[in-house]
């Protein structure tokens, strides 16, 4: 049997004009071991459209590049 960990980072922030917060995922990660926990493959998506802090965007192209 294989396992997968999924990791979401997202970004939060309060709308006063709407009232709610309103959160948005930046960044997807997941990782695959197999029965004895040794790594088999991974997955990153740096590269979403990012509305509430748009610089974000800006720091993840220089992440990307580092």
């Amino acid at each position: 049997m294989n396992y997968i960990f999924l990791d979401l980072e997202w970004n939060s922030a309060y709308s006063v004009r709407q009232q709610r917060f309103i959160n948005e995922i930046v960044q997807i990660g997941a990782v695959k071991l197999d029965d004895n926990l040794n790594f088999i493959d991974s997955f990153c998506v740096i590269n979403f459209r990012i509305i509430i802090f748009p610089f974000m965007c800006f720091l993840s192209f220089f992440y990307k590049i580092l």
